[in-house]
């Protein structure tokens, strides 16, 4: 079947899923249920000053990449409601 369009709703959160195929969608629909548990709602952090919210640099001279010290290797800083 084409032109599928799938919608999870859970207490929290609805999921929409369009996809070319009913099966597909399904498929995904199903997936997302299995790891509902392991699923983290990412918040919305400021980009780290310091990597250029990369999470890591490169020292050109040693050509040797290093994880920043600021965000700790997320690229994020924590908001300031946290």
């Amino acid at each position: 079947m084409k032109g599928g369009k799938i919608t999870i709703i859970t207490e929290t959160h609805t999921i929409t899923i369009n996809s070319q195929y009913v099966n597909d969608a399904y498929y995904l629909a199903s997936n997302l249920e299995d790891c509902a548990d392991e699923i983290e709602v990412k918040q919305e952090c400021k980009k780290c000053y310091q990597c250029d919210g990369k999470g890591v640099g490169l020292d050109w001279g040693a050509m040797n990449f290093w994880e920043c010290d600021v965000c700790g290797g997320t690229g994020e800083l924590e908001s300031e409601e946290n």
